[in-house]
């Protein structure tokens, strides 16, 4: 069924908010196969008429995060798709300009949408830049960039925007996230670990968008280095799935997010091909998401992420997991498991008939499993499970993991570039493919594959990895960093990883740094730049390496 966008009234250069979600409404009673074509331009959605919900979004906000004045959860979205079944929307390569501070899109309880050939923009996001063009141990000059607005009161600066108004320092003590980049590679952003403003006792604007700064101590700063100033709270995503099978992403771009850019959780079988979740190249703000690019948790079937460009994100580009849910109570073949990470709760994580594991919190090893006969929800934070067994090879601050939501997952053929963190962090039991992908630019590792029951509780062990064919360009501290967070050794925690023909420019990192796995292959990979003779590659605990590479220290 081809959907005739005029008859909702949408139409491009109009703020199309109230109408697009009243077709989305009317469209639920509608069982067909359903494609909406959009005459291509500019459609705008404000945030004064956007639909509000409450979601619990995995990866963002915690609860004790929000101020008194805010109501918890509330997401202003821009559009709303729900309970709705095989829906293609082809944006024919127009734009889709909000207006506002908002989620951009919600999929939530679907089957088989699609999403084509959309450009997602926002009106001036509260991002902004700043470059040093002077520096001394305790004076700096900045230049702001020529798209924020500001005002000036009572000797305060504020940036301003469609539902915000931000004092220049009003994040300069939690400024911990905030990116920066230096003259000799502005493509290189790493966390500076602090606001450029912290420890400020004075800031004067001594021209049109220039500002003297004066510090109480003194500061490192150079020359032509850039600041990304933002607020860190991740009260926002860009697209947000959440209940839902079937997804494809395909021909989409995402300017701005305010924090991650696509999250997906409780869904079945994920396909982003050929999105671009990059600046616009006309924005002097050359900065797109304020944390990971893309966060996949508690999912299921097949992740599969080809062809895209990712460019400049706060934090990680992709993140794949499951969690560790820490037992609380045992009594007969009843569980109680909670979330653990105050960022991660209220959603649905597990079916009757899924599959656990029992997990040694200490050791991370793995002692038994269990099928789910029922589940509930008893709050926010905690689960009820009765299991189909009275055997708990476990004890209560021991964990539980659900080893039926661990989806393979292909990385293939993408651009990462200007990432804050690391390039992908992967934890899942499926199949993981990493190949012909370029990491040109992360702060911190290019892949890292953890597993944790003591702080992100992000789970779990990776069964089968190969990464393949790939080039790490630029890539900080271990390019390939496997790394368990296991407190005592009771053998391998990761297994079965395959590393080849990669290149690797080196420069002062360590190709790899592999702790407690076993059956790892590393052959025909190629070595510029090595840092030194022997620290170059590290193992611990690592069973059954077969280490072919014998790269020349010429």
């Amino acid at each position: 069924m081809l959907i005739n966008p005029e008859i909702y009234g949408i139409e491009p250069s109009k703020d199309i908010t109230v109408e697009f979600n009243n077709m989305l409404l009317a469209l639920k009673e509608n069982v067909a196969k359903k494609k909406l074509v959009l005459p291509k331009g500019v459609y705008y959605f404000s945030s004064k008429n956007a639909v509000s919900r409450k979601l619990y979004i995995t990866n963002t906000i915690g609860e004790d995060e929000y101020r008194a004045s805010e109501e918890k959860n509330i997401h202003k979205v821009a559009i709303n798709i729900e309970n709705l079944k095989d829906l293609e929307i082809d944006g024919s390569g127009g734009t889709f300009l909000l207006d506002g501070r908002f989620t951009n899109i919600v999929i939530d309880n679907c089957e088989n949408i699609k999403l084509r050939n959309i450009n997602i923009e926002t009106i001036k996001p509260n991002v902004h830049k700043f470059t040093v063009i002077k520096a001394s141990p305790f004076y700096a000059t900045f230049k702001l960039d020529e798209q924020s607005d500001y005002i000036e009161k009572r000797g305060k600066y504020y940036f301003y925007g469609t539902d915000y108004k931000t004092d220049f320092v009003k994040h300069r003590m939690g400024g911990y996230w905030t990116p920066t980049a230096c003259p000799d590679n502005f493509n290189h952003l790493v966390r500076y670990g602090a606001h450029p403003f912290k420890n400020s006792v004075s800031i004067k604007e001594i021209a049109p968008r220039v500002f003297r700064v004066r510090y109480i101590s003194p500061v490192k700063l150079c020359e032509g280095q850039v600041f990304y100033v933002y607020s860190t709270r991740r009260t926002n995503v860009g697209i947000f799935a959440q209940n839902t099978k079937k997804i494809m992403l395909q021909n989409v771009s995402q300017r701005h997010n305010r924090s991650l850019a696509f999250v997906a959780q409780n869904c079945t079988d994920i396909q982003l091909d050929k999105i671009d979740f990059s600046p616009k190249k006309t924005s002097e703000v050359d900065f797109t998401s304020m944390a990971d690019f893309v966060q996949i948790s508690m999912c299921r079937g097949e992740v599969k992420i080809t062809s895209s460009n990712f460019d400049a994100a706060g934090d990680d580009t992709v993140n794949v997991h499951g969690f560790n849910f820490k037992i609380v109570e045992i009594k007969g073949n009843a569980l109680k498991v909670k979330f653990c990470h105050p960022q991660s709760y209220g959603f649905l994580c597990f079916f009757e008939g899924d599959t656990i594991a029992f997990i040694d919190s200490a050791s991370l090893i793995e002692k038994g499993t269990a099928t789910v006969l029922s589940a509930e929800m008893l709050n926010l934070y905690t689960y009820e499970l009765t299991l189909d067994t009275e055997e708990i090879p476990v004890k209560t601050g021991d964990c539980v993991e659900n080893i039926s939501a661990c989806p393979d997952f292909l990385f293939s053929g993408n651009t990462v570039n200007r990432i804050v963190t690391r390039g992908l962090l992967v934890t899942t039991r499926g199949k993981v493919i990493v190949e012909g992908n370029k990491f040109l630019n992360t702060g911190e590792n290019g892949i890292l594959i953890a597993n944790d029951a003591s702080s992100w509780y992000e789970s779990g062990p990776v069964k089968d990895v190969t990464i393949r064919g790939n080039a790490f360009m630029n890539c900080d501290g271990n390019v390939i960093y496997i790394c368990p967070q296991n407190k005592k050794n009771e053998g391998a925690v990761h297994e079965n990883i395959l590393i080849e023909n990669n290149l690797f420019y080196l420069g002062k990192s360590r190709a790899y740094n592999i702790k407690n796995t076993k059956n790892v292959v590393i052959r025909n990979n190629v070595y510029m730049e090595l840092p030194d003779k022997d620290g170059w590659a590290k193992f611990e605990n690592v069973e059954e390496l077969s280490f072919e590479d014998k790269p020349s220290m010429d």
